[in-house]
Parts: C-alpha cells; sequence; structure tokens
C-alpha cells in the first residue's frame, strides 16, 4: 500500500524526506512533487526501480521521461560536453525544462543497464533527455542518493494531488505545482537547440535566457555612474540598427554591477544630467546592483573600468579571466 506523506502537514518532515531516500535507495519507486505537478521517480542504478518505472509508464501517456540531476554541472559526466550545451544547461537549468543532450561514448552512462539507458534515450541512442529539478523537495531528496533519478514527469495542470499515486511505495507532497502544463522538451546540439515539444518555457523566454551578457563593472566610487553599460547599450543598438529596448530580443543583455555598492541605489544627479547632455542617454531609472557570483557566472564577458579592479575580481573568481575586457580606464580618458 502506498504511503502519502504531506509535507506541508507532516510534524517530522526531515523524516518523511529521510524515508523517501531510504526506499529509493533499497530500489522503490516514489511519486515526488515537481514545479509542474508531480515526478514518479526510482534510481537509475537499481534494476528493481527501473522495471518498475517501465511498467508504470504506460499508464501516464503523457508523461515526460527522463535521468534527474540535483545540479547542473553532473550532466556533464553523463553527456557530452560541449561549450554550447553547458552554457544552455547553466543559464536555463534548474527549471521546468528537459534537454536532450548528445551522450559521448566515454561518459558514467556506459555502466547503466540497458533498460536504464532506454528509459532516457532519444534520437536513435544519440542524446538522453536530462533536467535539473527547481523544486525544493526534489533537489534535498536527490542530494542524499548514491546516483540520478530516472524520472516521469506529470503535469497535474496546477492541481496539487490529493490522493496516492499508484505503483509506488510513498508518495510525498508539498505545496501545490507552480505551473499549470508540462515541462518544455529542447533538443541540444553542439552549436544549436530546437523545441520538440513544447510546454511552460517558452520559446521566446529561452531565447532570452540564452542572449549574451555584457557586464560593465565599476568600484564603490563609480557605481552611482553606470555611463559604460548605457553607453555600451546606445553603441550596440546603433551597430545592430534598433532600439536600446530591442537589444535583448537581437540576443543581447548589457547590465552594470558596483564592486562594493549596494543594491537599489539611483545615479547621481550629476551623472544623470551629463549624460543626458553629452550622449542623449536617460539614468533617470538606474538602479544599482553588488557585484556577485551569479552575475559574474552568466556574464560572456566583463568590462572594468581599472586593472586594479579587474585583478579584484579575477583573484576571487580565477575561472572567469578570459572573460574581460582589457581595463577600460585608460582607453576612456574616465579618471
Amino acid at each position: 500500500m502506498t504511503a502519502l506523506i504531506d509535507l506541508a502537514a507532516c510534524d517530522e518532515p526531515q523524516d518523511a524526506i529521510e524515508a523517501t531516500v531510504h526506499m529509493l535507495t533499497e530500489g522503490g519507486v516514489v511519486a515526488l512533487p515537481d514545479e509542474c505537478g508531480l515526478v514518479i521517480a526510482g534510481l537509475a542504478t537499481h534494476p528493481e526501480a527501473v522495471q518498475r518505472l517501465k511498467e508504470i509508464q504506460p499508464h501516464w501517456k503523457d508523461g515526460v521521461a527522463a535521468v534527474s540531476f540535483p545540479f547542473v554541472e553532473l550532466i556533464d559526466d553523463y553527456c557530452a560536453k560541449t561549450e554550447f550545451g553547458s552554457k544552455f544547461a547553466s543559464r536555463c537549468l534548474p527549471g521546468p525544462l528537459i534537454l536532450e543532450m548528445p551522450v559521448g561514448p566515454d561518459k558514467l552512462t556506459t555502466a547503466w543497464q540497458s533498460d536504464a539507458k532506454k528509459w532516457c534515450a532519444r534520437g536513435n541512442d544519440t542524446h538522453w533527455a536530462c533536467t535539473v529539478p527547481a523544486d525544493p523537495t526534489q533537489h534535498e531528496v536527490m542530494q542524499q542518493l548514491p546516483a540520478p533519478l530516472l524520472t516521469l514527469t506529470i503535469s497535474t495542470h496546477g492541481v496539487k494531488p490529493t490522493t496516492p499515486i499508484g505503483g509506488t511505495d510513498i508518495t510525498l507532497l508539498s505545496a501545490g505545482p507552480r505551473f499549470d502544463g508540462p515541462p518544455t522538451v529542447v533538443e541540444v546540439s553542439e552549436d544549436s537547440w530546437h523545441v520538440q515539444k513544447q510546454g511552460v518555457v517558452t520559446e521566446l523566454a529561452l531565447t532570452r535566457q540564452l542572449c549574451d551578457v555584457f557586464c560593465s563593472s565599476a568600484p564603490e566610487t563609480r557605481a552611482a555612474v553606470p555611463w559604460p553599460k548605457l553607453l555600451f547599450r546606445k553603441l550596440m543598438a546603433e551597430r545592430m540598427g534598433c532600439s536600446d529596448d530591442a537589444l535583448v530580443d537581437r540576443g543581447v543583455i548589457v547590465t552594470s554591477a558596483g564592486l562594493a555598492t549596494h543594491g537599489g541605489s539611483p545615479a547621481s544627479r550629476h551623472a544623470v544630467q551629463l549624460l543626458m547632455d553629452e550622449d542623449a542617454i536617460d539614468l533617470r531609472d538606474h538602479s544599482s546592483q553588488p557585484v556577485t557570483e551569479d552575475l559574474l557566472l552568466r556574464s560572456d564577458l566583463i568590462l572594468t573600468m581599472t586593472a586594479s579592479h579587474r585583478d579584484a575580481i579575477v583573484g576571487t573568481f580565477p575561472e572567469l579571466s578570459q572573460h574581460f575586457t582589457p581595463a577600460l580606464a585608460a582607453e576612456s580618458g574616465y579618471h
């Protein structure tokens, strides 16, 4: 008999999480909450779990099969690593998205049983359907497991399930689903992508997530004068023959951040007047934001005002050393 556990009404939710982890480790099959409704899941490396999933799958014809990871970085251990594929996954996951990624011959999936491989194989076995869930309960469970999960994502059309899911050992519930439809399925190749099955994430949203991001950064004393960002936006718009507001639809996002600024500060009055008079750039709606790890990692190119400023960021994030342009101050005459 399936156990139904609602974490919202549970006195010891951590005990329920641990019971679910134990069940999965022993080869059980469970239903977990998901942003689109629920997922039916079993451990990818446990033959009994894989067999039970195969028996359950025909009862959910609209379910989307995939292999689920707790972290985006783990996808590279199972699929062929490409610069474009890594960028796509890191920009768009976690979330209600299934990515069909190319599989490399020397990856960890070669050790899986054939039925586990077939669960998420696509395109004559050349691609694997992968996902990283954003649901916190799924994430907490998956972090404690020795291997990825094979999952079947089922849309409940925005309605929180109230009864146990047949064929599972535990049905774990939390808050209701965030979306009222299924995940979007996207095939990702070496340098391109296309939507295989439309879901709650639109093609426009994906296109904007994949924009080239240019981040201009300044020390604290200059954070209220974001002229590099605004000037760069103006020049890019002129080069591309569009308005500033249309840049995002052309695949370009330009942002700015201060090394030690507090978020939400407006541009100084002097900066607003100066750029309006000299370059017809309107700073009145500008609001500062601090440099963060997430912002830097999502940037394709980082522009700094001084070499020392660049060195301060690279000292903290050495992996970003190739994302920088030379310091701008000497070339621009800015002091």
